[in-house]
């Protein structure tokens, strides 16, 4: 029997990290797999708000394809494509004034872990002191010079590069030595929703004040953070 909670990363045979989706049949399938991280947050984010989405309670087979009736209208969403933060279709399963899914919003702890894994490697982070303009240019030339392992996470902040400015202007920047790269990871987690940087900031201060387990339960995920790492790097 296949084991419920099994890892949702491993490293293939090049030694790439492979995230696998174990809700949509894991190592069996490999539906949903990916060697990337962000395009692998959207398959579960799509996952998660097809289980708990109140929009999406009234599921109807049409041909091949489900096709969901928004609740108190006639309406219909026909067919769900792959979670994207700029979809039509996800779009309108957007409350007023909403920019971000409670389902994508669950996952920005992660995506901030994920970045501050990648910024705690650069040399001289940590001893930035202050925010304003010369900072803000000194975090973006800091984040060119990350290694190869953590190409995903530079290309991420550097096509966000006026957001990772902000980051660096923002008179809430955390002075203590070491403090740098988790500010840096939460400002920016939020950045492809258009979330400034203090909003992604709060939403993930909010989001740790709740138990997600039961959710992650739900994706068979086992571990409340950095389940994404693969088992040997734990």
């Amino acid at each position: 029997m296949q084991n419920e909670f099994e890892p949702v990363a491993n490293r293939n045979e090049g030694g790439f990290v492979q995230y696998v989706c174990q809700v949509c049949g894991g190592y069996q399938t490999l539906i949903g797999a990916s060697t990337k991280f962000l395009p692998f947050i959207d398959h579960l984010i799509r996952d998660l708000a097809v289980l708990e989405h109140a929009k999406l309670k009234k599921p109807r087979l049409v041909g091949d394809q489900i096709w969901y009736q928004l609740p108190e209208t006639n309406e219909m969403i026909c067919g769900l494509p792959r979670y994207d933060p700029n979809s039509a279709e996800w779009k309108r399963l957007l409350e007023s004034g909403q920019k971000i899914l409670p389902q994508a919003r669950f996952f920005l702890l992660d995506i901030a872990d994920w970045l501050e894994k990648a910024l705690s490697s650069l040399e001289g982070l940590d001893c930035i002191g202050k925010s304003d303009v010369l900072t803000a240019e000194e975090v973006v030339k800091l984040v060119q010079t990350l290694t190869p392992e953590f190409q995903e996470q530079r290309d991420y902040l550097l096509n966000h590069e006026e957001k990772l400015k902000d980051t660096g202007m923002d008179p809430k920047w955390l002075t203590g030595a070491g403090r740098q790269a988790g500010f840096i990871a939460r400002s920016m987690a939020g950045a492809r929703w258009d979330l400034s940087p203090s909003s992604s900031r709060e939403m993930i201060r909010r989001i740790e004040q709740n138990p997600r387990g039961p959710s992650l339960r739900k994706l068979k995920i086992r571990d409340e953070r950095r389940w994404w790492e693969p088992e040997e790097e734990e």
